[in-house]
């Protein structure tokens, strides 16, 4: 197996999309991969290129956040690339280890569904027990080909249907919306894994807010300058406010740039 494309979305608001430059640059540089953004605004267009990787802005629909729209668009989005492997990402993460993410896959079919960080909600563990983590996995991070996607989600409708399917989805117990997407996903992986070779790698998370080998963005600013030269970094979660801490952020996307 192996890493066609990256998918990304976000909104208009927030700084989201004043990340896509950074992000797509290191995913196109370190990795070799394609990054694609769905882009939920007020108009619609066909896919177009630009620096780093390839846009499609999606018109939103009414009544529903479009914070929410951007979140399941990336699983509706799959759809495009029915024939490539497409792996799940987060704008605000710079995914750079090219090592880690196609070592972990080269022996397994085109036809499977590879979550990489299965071990993130482990109920095992104390501060995953009230994070809805029951049948959940991270969007971050998952990978299968367009078809797969459609099989498994059983995607048959338009984006409104889909869309408004999720937010209205009867989990059972209340779940906030920000956490829809990934419950959902891991209610049809659970329904759906007899169909698709479900592969279950395992990062060796302790802790869902500390991630083993990433720069996390509450402590961004510690980080490791050793790990970075011996390439044992594998991602860096952007900090929320992004644009008041370009300059340290940048010296680090340098250097992930000269090492990876």
């Amino acid at each position: 197996m192996k890493i066609d494309k990256l998918i990304f979305s976000c909104d208009d608001n927030g700084d989201y999309l004043k990340m896509w430059e950074l992000t797509s640059k290191i995913c196109k540089l370190t990795l070799g991969v394609t990054p694609v953004l769905f882009h939920i605004t007020n108009e619609y267009s066909d896919f177009y290129h630009d620096k780093y990787g390839i846009v499609k802005k999606i018109k939103s629909i009414p009544d529903i956040p479009t914070s929410f729209q951007s979140q399941v668009y990336r699983l509706y989005g799959s759809k495009f690339f029915m024939n490539e492997n497409i792996m799940m990402s987060d704008i605000d993460m710079l995914t750079f280890n090219k090592e880690y993410f196609f070592n972990s896959i080269k022996n397994i079919d085109d036809d499977s569904l590879v979550i990489y960080e299965s071990d993130a909600y482990d109920l095992s563990r104390e501060e995953t027990r009230n994070m809805f983590a029951l049948y959940r996995y991270p969007m971050c991070y998952i990978l299968g080909k367009g078809s797969t996607f459609i099989k498994l989600l059983e995607m048959n409708y338009d984006f409104n249907e889909f869309c408004e399917k999720i937010y209205n989805f009867d989990f059972g117990y209340d779940l906030p919306f920000f956490h829809r997407d990934e419950c959902y996903l891991g209610k049809k992986i659970i329904r759906n894994h007899n169909e698709i070779n479900i592969v279950k790698l395992k990062r060796g998370i302790e802790n869902v807010w500390n991630y083993p080998r990433r720069i996390n963005k509450e402590n961004y600013k510690s980080y490791n300058d050793r790990m970075i030269r011996d390439k044992e970094y594998i991602d860096f979660h952007l900090p929320n406010d992004y644009i008041n801490n370009l300059k340290t952020i940048n010296e680090i996307a340098k250097k992930i740039l000269v090492y990876y």
